[in-house]
């Protein structure tokens, strides 16, 4: 019941469903560039569907629980990064790899926190802006030139980048420690 509360079962078929959809789109694409951008946006999409389950039906309810909710709620953030990247990488474990699994872990952090940071900000209901808003911009090819852009970029920099890597354990951390100090907006 706490998994439905969650909206685990509806996310789950999201997700495999636009994993099979980025997998058919980035086979018929054939452009690995491209293929690239598709994987990128699939993993902001899987982490922004889970995002709605970042909350539960009733916000005072959850608030009178005997456990300690901080330890739970960052437990919810990184359960959700775990599971789109396993699914990911699962995925192109079966076929091509446009995008190293490095890469993969480190975006599902990033996006990961801030689905985190947008639900204690925005509300569950809004919370998924925030990972999808960052990553479509920055799938388009724009030039990287310059730090500020390196840092808007970085879901899509190579797997070595210091400041992609550097961009996604900040927002992993502090979009975790948000969400688990404040909760959820309702």
């Amino acid at each position: 019941m706490y998994l439905r509360s969650r909206r685990v079962p509806a996310t789950c078929a999201v997700l495999l469903v636009s994993t099979a959809a980025v997998w058919a789109l980035g086979r018929w694409s054939g452009d690995p560039p491209t293929t690239a951008r598709l994987v990128i946006a699939g993993l902001a999409l899987g982490i922004s569907v889970g995002a709605v389950g970042l909350g539960g039906a009733d916000a005072a309810l959850d608030r009178t629980a005997a456990l300690r909710w901080p330890p739970r709620r960052a437990r919810h953030v990184v359960a959700l990064a775990a599971v789109v990247g396993g699914v990911f990488i699962a995925a192109q474990a079966i076929g091509e790899q446009p995008v190293p699994n490095l890469v993969i872990v480190r975006n599902c952090a990033g996006f990961a926190g801030l689905a985190g940071f947008g639900a204690a900000l925005l509300g569950t209901a809004r919370g998924w802006w925030l990972p999808l808003g960052w990553a479509l911009p920055a799938a388009l090819p724009l030039p990287q030139d310059t730090a500020v852009m390196q840092v808007l970029a970085w879901p899509m920099a190579e797997a070595g980048a210091t400041a992609a890597t550097s961009t996604a354990t900040a927002l992993a951390v502090l979009g975790t420690l948000t969400y688990a100090i404040r909760g959820y907006r309702a």
